[in-house]
């Protein structure tokens, strides 16, 4: 199960895709020209600083910003303060793996496992109470069934 950060320092909700393939090619038909031009001597920076700007400009132009869709929901407090206290015995229990570190590991986990289900049992729950029998309702079951 995937969970949000635990501050609010969200991602941003677009992220920039780049084709890395058609970036190669396009350097590789165009620059041959661009490198040409620049000396064997650089004597001063304006030429780097072409080279990249002319680089930036390729991958730019081979890169598109894409929505990213967050759809994990948030699970509740007392079940994330749960999963932290969880993570931190387990780290715990393998820097020092005596047997009371790993029984309050193991008996965390079995907590933390209930506790998802039965958030789990709710969310579809409430899902199935919000939504009548239709055609549609059936699709989005099946949705819901395979996250």
């Amino acid at each position: 199960m995937r969970l949000e950060p635990v501050s609010d320092d969200r991602p941003s909700d677009v992220k920039k895709t780049t084709i890395w393939k058609k970036v190669s090619l396009a350097l590789e038909k165009n620059d041959t020209l661009t490198l040409k031009k620049i000396p064997s001597d650089i004597v001063s920076t304006n030429h780097i600083y072409n080279v990249i700007s002319h680089i930036t400009t390729v991958i730019e132009n081979n890169s598109w910003k894409v929505p990213v869709h967050y759809n994990h929901q948030k699970l509740p407090a007392d079940v994330s303060k749960l999963m932290r206290a969880k993570n931190t015995a387990l780290r715990r229990a393998s820097v020092y793996p005596t047997p009371a570190y790993t029984f309050y590991a193991c008996a965390l986990q079995c907590k933390v496992w209930v506790c998802v289900r039965e958030v789990r049992n709710d969310n579809w729950s409430a899902i199935m109470e919000e939504n009548t029998l239709t055609h549609k309702t059936y699709w989005h079951v099946a949705k819901v069934l395979s996250n």
